[in-house]
């Protein structure tokens, strides 16, 4: 059975690329967005050397190609006439042979797409976009909003999880809103605490009401999903923002600000009112049979880490107790009357409430 006419396929092979480029332009025309316009305004300086490179690279595995050619040809050839009985073995033979040698050229381009160079060059760019330096309060908001808006950059997978990292990394403020991850407790203390100087604190201040929102919201969604989504994950992000709600604490009381705790009262309170609605045995009853818990272990597991959670409102009572303590003259005293006026307006009459779904999830008696 004859092949494709090589008079068919060298104009096909000719006018591939023409056509390839032809085609991505179009598309690019019709599709692009000025966010991606931007991005690629960001990394042209680095990626437009690496596409040079590929131009001698390319011409040299053309004149390879030629080699490869003639190599082929003259195997199929040989094999071709062992076959007396088919007329078209010639016929294949050379387009066999023209097949495997166009192929060679293309050799180059698909080293690029492995991503090894590219990669480096990606991350050389988002180095550039994202310095490793400290940066100041400007950048901080702006890596935020930045973080928040990559989704409509299109980026692939890698590239959007390592700039949205990297975002998140160099910027407190990210990190207040994104997801801990496996941040460790101090990590995030003393990423938290770099918003409590007086020339960075007035952030905290603006955007507390947002922040509160946010934990709100991640609280609802974790207590909406207990029923679907993987058990491990769902621990995790309990645990994780357990962290958060407890480095963002000690980052305040450490630096004598207790007065930007307002976001944690604000949580603790909606908790209540918003989250772990009913008594106390019923959320720790509805948890326990939460999807994916088959053992004991996995429900003292995912306990603890809502527990870590909803302990954060104890935690708010047990700083309140001890900043009554400031009397008039004394360092925190202007602090202390700010954070226990936050709390009896915002968590006044719940303390029996909290302090009681804090011991219902953590198992402890009395």
């Amino acid at each position: 059975m004859a092949t494709v006419s090589r008079r068919v396929l060298l104009p096909l092979i000719a006018l591939s690329s023409p056509l390839s480029l032809a085609v991505e332009t179009a598309i690019r025309t019709a599709l692009f967005t000025d966010e991606m316009r931007e991005l690629r305004l960001m990394v042209r300086d680095t990626l437009t050397p690496i596409a040079w490179w590929f131009v001698p690279v390319t011409a040299a595995a053309s004149m390879l190609g030629v080699l490869v050619h003639r190599m082929v040809l003259r195997r199929a050839l040989a094999s071709a006439t062992k076959r007396k009985g088919d007329p078209d073995a010639e016929e294949n033979a050379r387009v066999t042979a023209l097949y495997v040698a166009s192929s060679v050229p293309q050799l180059p381009a698909l080293v690029g797409q492995s991503r090894t160079d590219a990669s480096r060059g990606a991350r050389r760019a988002v180095k550039r976009v994202v310095p490793d330096q400290s940066t100041e309060v400007g950048d901080w908001v702006f890596f935020h909003l930045a973080q928040q808006s990559l989704g409509s950059f299109r980026l692939c997978e890698d590239d959007f999880a390592g700039l949205r990292l990297r975002l998140v990394s160099q910027s407190p403020v990210a990190l207040l809103f994104a997801p801990a991850g496996e941040r460790s407790r101090r990590e995030l203390r003393d990423a938290y605490v770099r918003l409590t100087s007086p020339s960075t604190a007035r952030v905290l201040e603006c955007i507390e009401d947002r922040l509160a929102m946010a934990w709100t919201s991640a609280a609802r969604t974790l207590w909406a999903e207990r029923m679907t989504g993987p058990l491990a994950a769902r621990i995790e992000r309990w645990a994780a923002l357990g962290r958060k709600l407890d480095a963002y604490l000690d980052a305040v009381d450490d630096a004598e600000r207790l007065d930007l705790a307002r976001p944690v009262t604000k949580l603790a309170a909606a908790l209540m009112t918003g989250v772990f609605v009913g008594p106390a045995e019923e959320v720790r009853s509805s948890l326990s049979q939460s999807s994916g818990v088959v053992s004991l272990a996995q429900r003292d597991e995912l306990l603890a880490a809502v527990a870590s959670v909803t302990a954060v409102g104890q935690r708010v009572f047990a700083l309140r107790e001890r900043m009554a303590a400031e009397r008039y003259g004394d360092a925190r005293y202007g602090e202390a009357q700010v954070f226990l006026g936050d709390v009896d307006a915002l968590l006044g009459g719940q303390r029996r409430a909290v302090e009681g779904l804090a011991r219902s999830l953590s198992g402890v008696l009395g």
